[in-house]
């Protein structure tokens, strides 16, 4: 089923998100290049949709959920049918893609036909989309989101491939290939109406037996050898067992009686192996150069590897394959072949001529060249490439086409034989420019200033006028792009190119500016005494409204968000004056403090605690050897102070004094009751105000009545 979607495209600027990795893909008129893919696989995590918003056009029709954060890429596929699939990680985990859904359209931005879609719910971080009949050389748009209004990483693969007749799981039934082209199968879930087709080979009823299976025969043409490589779809899962017996038939095509078993896998797990152990047997598997077996048994044993030796094909004589989903997962497969073997089919060609160069908006001659010497050819179809008129034909030897756009092209030609054989060739060539002398061509500029002085935080964002959209742009001399905006720029110039469909070009330069730089001075060093009071006088410069000033630390500062305001430094300190203004430009000064340090610590030897009131009380008196009423001895607080008997009995204990509060003191009592005359021992524990940690004084004093 398809969908189609007609909208009007603005620009959505929102907080000049320019800099953002995902701008470039947020938006269909932004979607990310893959260009041509044949087969194409992304870095393993490479793309993600972090920061990305909602889309203006409509939701897919498959996607459930509350999707808010698609991104948008375009491909060109070289061959009639595309498998897209999408891998994240089950569950999501370590920020990837969870729940991952995607969609393909054709058309463009303004006019998109949705052609497929597909949203994995079952939390395994895989999803899977076969797209039949596409147009070679076409621009196809991918629309990735997740379901759960999840953002993450994924990676994303996209196979081109001849499509072959609807799988089949019984022999009699089977597909025929007629040439050795790559493709693919989605879903792998029947073992067909003839139960018991493996009897006789490792697979056989007294082992697996057929769980989910299809067929594929074919005749050799040219004699060699022939190797191929299955691959699971399913490659989120690193357990998926696929397994194949490969025939041959004596008898021809049709001839499911007599066949010959050739080459046998069924390699996978081991229940006593470990995981590691397992490994080699699950995954890809097929015929591989230098490989000697001839068949794999169940599990994993040393030395499998879940391949076997390449056979070798005579000319004229059938073959045939067998592939088993042994993991019964439902999931299908793809399939590569190699070796020097040919398989015998019909032969498409076509050629491509133009009176003097091929350039756009000119007549282009398409020839039909295909041959078949098995079976006539009932059917052919064209595909034209990305910008032609007529874009696709059906049948007929001769096409004249006329190309709106130039640059590099891909045709294609596909035919059918009665025997159900597809073959399809491309070409690849390039259609010149054919811009006018009276191109009206031009362009403009929105231009964002850097934000903070030096920073790299500009912005062009450029809009195409007239000439012939869609429009391409180079910044500075570099590659040509869909991108209009070029983002973490300095201040400075620069040069911008357009260039339309007809190769027309226009060029203009702009500038990104930048304010002055915020200046901060916090005023000279200072030296003099611990424990004084200092004035700071700081001052700043901005072209921009203040949002925030203040010192740090904050230590012995009586207000941070003053400028002029008054200190206290506890000891040889820095201070840092800090300026921000409405735009979030930063700038800082610092001013030190060299400090003459004296810490002087009294107390008497002797009191005597008789209550009347002269020397009643034993407590530590401080200072700092300045004359200046404004300064304050350089101690916070005591700790601790405590008082001993002779025999080491604590007498008295008083913990955190404010060293102002001259009413606390040893009294000469203990728990109420006058000590006797003599000696005692005292401790105390003073926090300064230049040292983390308390410092230990002790002494004696002697209480006398």
């Amino acid at each position: 089923m398809k969908f189609k979607y007609y909208i009007v495209l603005v620009f959505i600027f929102l907080g000049l998100q320019l800099n953002s990795q995902n701008f470039t893909f947020d938006q269909c008129q932004y979607a990310f290049p893959l260009g041509q893919v044949t087969s194409y696989c992304s870095g393993e995590f490479e793309f993600n949709n972090k920061g990305a918003t909602l889309s203006p056009e409509g939701l897919p029709f498959c996607w459930f959920g509350t999707p808010k954060h698609d991104v948008w890429f375009t491909f060109v596929p070289t061959q009639p049918t595309v498998y897209v699939s999408l891998k994240s990680r089950p569950g999501g985990s370590n920020g990837v893609l969870a729940n991952p859904s995607i969609a393909v359209y054709s058309g463009n931005c303004g006019n998109l036909t949705e052609e497929g879609c597909n949203s994995e719910g079952t939390g395994n971080g895989f999803t899977e989309l076969i797209v039949p009949n596409v147009n070679i050389g076409q621009v196809y748009y991918l629309r990735v989101d997740s379901r759960l209004d999840n953002t993450g990483d994924f990676q994303i693969c996209i196979e081109a491939f001849v499509p072959r007749p609807s799988p089949e799981s019984d022999c009699k039934d089977a597909v025929v290939l007629c040439d050795k082209s790559p493709f693919q199968v989605e879903n792998l879930d029947n073992v067909g109406d003839v139960l018991n087709e493996l009897t006789g080979t490792c697979i056989g009823p007294g082992n697996s037996g057929e769980k989910a299976s299809v067929w594929y025969v074919w005749t050799c043409d040219q004699s060699g050898t022939l190797t191929f490589t299955i691959a699971p779809n399913n490659f989120a899962d690193d357990e998926e067992d696929i397994d194949f017996v490969v025939y041959e038939f004596p008898g021809g095509l049709n001839d499911c009686q007599n066949r010959k078993s050739l080459r046998c896998m069924l390699s996978g797990e081991t229940s006593t192996n470990t995981p590691a152990q397992n490994a080699p047997c699950f995954g890809p598997t097929g015929l591989m150069e230098g490989d000697t077996d001839i068949s794999e048994d169940p599990g994993c044993q040393p030395g499998n590897n879940n391949f076997a030796a390449p056979i070798n094909m005579e000319s004229g004589k059938s073959y045939g394959i067998i592939i088993n989903n042994f993991s019964q997962s439902g999931y299908g497969f793809s399939i590569e072949f190699g070796g020097t073997g040919t398989f015998l089919g019909p032969k498409a060609d076509f050629d491509i001529e133009s009176i003097g160069q091929i350039e756009c908006d000119k007549i282009i001659n398409f020839t039909n060249l295909s041959s078949s010497e098995t079976d006539p050819i009932i059917s052919t179809s064209w595909s034209f490439g990305n910008g032609a008129n007529p874009g696709t034909a059906n049948g007929g030897n001769q096409h004249n086409v006329e190309y709106n756009s130039f640059g590099d092209k891909i045709a294609a030609i596909t035919i059918e034989s009665s025997r159900g054989c597809l073959v399809t060739t491309t070409k690849e060539f390039y259609v010149e420019p054919c811009c006018k002398d009276t191109s009206t061509l031009d362009l403009t500029a929105e231009s964002f200033d850097v934000d903070c002085y030096q920073n790299s935080t500009g912005a062009l964002l450029v809009t195409g006028i007239s000439g012939a959209p869609q429009y391409m742009y180079s910044f500075n001399g570099n590659d040509f792009t869909n991108i209009p905006y070029l983002g973490d720029l300095a201040a400075g110039n620069y040069s911008v190119t357009i260039q339309d469909q007809k190769g027309c070009e226009a060029e203009r330069s702009f500038q990104v500016d930048e304010p002055p730089p915020v200046e901060v001075n916090a005023g000279a060093d200072q030296s003099g005494d611990l424990g004084c009071p200092y004035q700071l006088y700081g001052s700043y410069f901005s072209s921009k409204p203040l949002d925030t000033l203040y010192w740090s630390p904050s230590d012995g500062v009586e207000d941070i968000n003053d400028p002029n305001t008054t200190v206290y430094p506890p000891g040889n300190f820095t201070y840092t004056l800090t300026v921000v203004d409405t735009s979030g430009c930063t700038q800082s000064d610092e001013i030190s403090f060299d400090l003459n340090i004296q810490k002087i610590v009294e107390w008497p030897n002797i009191f005597s605690p008789n209550n009347d009131g002269i020397n009643d009380l034993f407590f530590l008196s401080f200072g700092n050897g300045v004359d200046d009423i404004r300064c304050k001895p350089p101690v916070e607080y005591v700790d601790k102070f405590m008082i001993f008997d002779r025999w080491g009995s604590l007498v008295f204990l008083e913990q955190n004094i404010d060293i102002n509060n001259r009413s606390i003191g040893w009294n000469g009592t203990r728990n109420g009751t006058k000590v006797e005359t003599g000696v005692y021992t005292w401790v105390a524990y003073v926090k300064f105000i230049d040292r983390e940690e308390p410092y230990e004084y002790h002494g004696d004093i002697t209480v006398v009545r």
